[in-house]
């Protein structure tokens, strides 16, 4: 395995690999040198030359015919060697369990491509354009585990993920973005514990009494020394282990390196919303490099996405609005990106990585329209990254033709899409001249008889034809409800039995109603 040309590899150890092991493994650990830096496996077989910087790994049998002498070598032995003296003067991993070394072999070489893979991945987003959301994305990916930025200012960075159980988060009023809040701020200027910290150069566990849950946390320093900001992660989904230590350390350090290149800061770094917002506008980009910048934020063309346009001219300073509303969306939606344009505010929400429903979505939407006492209107669910553009507009045309003084804050256009359709009948004809010649007459009966033709037609069919439910909910006999269908058939003409005239017969009824 090469190193890479950047100067920033990250090297294992081998509590790193016991940590990857503990959890499938029956393992001894003795552990000699501690200081062990490991760049590749290799198949132990009894050679001569042993290198410091490899993990050999053999079956039991092989250490037995050829033991190892020299001191600084790490390895794995599979199978039963029997007692071992105290101090080896090598670090070994047994592994004791009944299974073929070779399968171990494979999984320890997955354990090395699993951290270059993501180290690869965080120089690709440092040296291809991305930026600090991009890293952040991929810090969430590998550490399974929330986890944000916040610089000297208590300014939130990044953020990719909000989950129940971490500390919650207000939007600044002047700027839109999201901060640490106020009590919270003076309660950790005034611990001299926290002031401690400020100091710390390793990834160090911060507990304090107030918060529910441990957090690795790790200093951002540039080349000068100068302390700017700091990287948490929060142990809420998965179980810290020893490696997540030396993990974040190496995280934070290609973060120093972001800070250092100014790169979610200056101007001409293109974040994903202006990728987005680049999209909507018509701009063409290569697909490589769309592909690209996706894999940067674990996204894929054909995940299920859904999107959303916020109405943000509200209050006296629509620009705060936008900020504030990209933000709170932001921090309660995961795996979502929002740019504002206009008097708007579109998102984009990845329902595949995010394992959000549609319902799910709507009502996050709910919630924070309340908030900002303003309207939101959703698309359909869709497959293709590639036509966000035209879901943009679906979900648009919901909110422009959303009821605004409804008690529903957001309508997806699924809801709204039959009342869509049928309006474009009206746009050429009037309502009377595409409606059932039937449904008019049932009006037509019921206004001179004072009958109930029409009502009781259209339970019938929104019942799906079921006629003790249709009878229970109009609450008259069975028998009754069968005869007045009956006559409805002979007083129109019609066949209930064909699924096109019943089809015909809803769609007029609802034309009807609208005109």
């Amino acid at each position: 395995m090469s190193k890479t040309v950047f100067g920033t590899d990250i090297f294992l150890n081998m509590q790193m690999i016991v940590d990857d092991l503990e959890d499938d493994y029956n393992i001894t650990f003795y552990h000699a040198n501690k200081r062990s830096v490991l760049v590749t496996p290799e198949i132990y077989y009894g050679q001569k030359e042993l290198k410091e910087d490899v993990l050999y790994v053999a079956e039991a049998e092989v250490f037995e015919k050829y033991p190892i002498h020299k001191n600084g070598i790490s390895s794995i032995c599979v199978g039963d060697m029997g007692t071992f003296e105290e101090d080896p003067g090598y670090s070994i991993i047994v592994i004791g369990d009944i299974v073929n070394w070779q399968e171990i072999y494979n999984k320890i070489q997955r354990i090395f491509i699993r951290y270059s893979s993501w180290n690869r991945r965080l120089l690709d987003i440092l040296e291809g354009g991305g930026g600090l959301y991009e890293l952040c994305v991929a810090g969430v990916d590998f550490f399974r585990n929330p986890l944000y930025v916040h610089d000297e200012n208590f300014n939130i960075l990044a953020m990719p993920m909000w989950v129940v159980g971490m500390n919650d988060f207000v939007i600044d009023e002047n700027t839109g973005n999201a901060l640490v809040p106020l009590p919270t701020l003076k309660r950790l200027k005034g611990n001299p514990e926290y002031i401690k910290t400020l100091s710390t150069h390793k990834a160090c566990i911060w507990n304090p009494k107030h918060n529910s849950h441990r957090v690795i946390y790790v200093n951002i320093w540039t080349k000068e020394g100068r302390y700017c900001g700091r990287v948490l992660i929060q142990e809420l989904n998965t179980s810290f282990k020893p490696s997540d230590f030396k993990a974040a350390e190496h995280f934070a350090k290609i973060l120093s390196m972001a800070f250092e290149r100014n790169l979610f800061k200056t101007n001409n770094v293109t974040t994903f919303e202006e990728l987005l917002r680049g999209l909507y506008k018509g701009k063409s980009y290569e697909d490589s490099y769309l592909k690209n910048r996706m894999k940067m934020v674990g996204w894929k063309k054909n995940h299920d996405y859904i999107c959303f346009v916020t109405d943000a001219a509200v209050g006296d300073n629509s620009i705060i609005s936008h900020k504030k509303i990209c933000s709170t969306v932001g921090m309660i939606i995961k795996e979502s990106f929002s740019f504002a344009e206009k008097d708007r505010v579109y998102t984009i929400c990845n329902l595949s990585l995010s394992g959000l429903k549609e319902k799910e979505c709507k009502e996050h939407f709910e919630h924070i329209c309340d908030s900002f006492y303003t309207h939101s209107g959703g698309s359909m669910v869709f497959g293709d990254l590639w036509r966000f553009t035209d879901y943009i507009k679906q979900a648009a045309k919901a909110l422009e033709t959303m009821d605004m003084e409804g008690e529903s804050r957001t309508l997806l256009f699924s809801e709204g899409v039959l009342d869509y359709i049928l309006g474009h009948f009206k746009d050429e004809f009037d309502s009377d001249m595409v409606c059932s010649r039937a449904v008019m007459k049932l009006r037509e009966t019921d206004d001179a008889n004072k009958t109930d033709y029409f009502e009781t037609l259209k339970r019938y069919l929104d019942n799906g034809m079921q006629q003790t439910l249709t009878a229970d909910e109009l609450f008259i006999h069975r028998s009754t409800l069968i005869y007045r269908i009956k006559k409805i058939e002979e007083m129109t003409g019609i066949d209930l039995n064909d699924a096109d005239t019943r089809l015909f017969i809803q769609i007029s009824m609802r034309l009807y109603e609208n005109q």
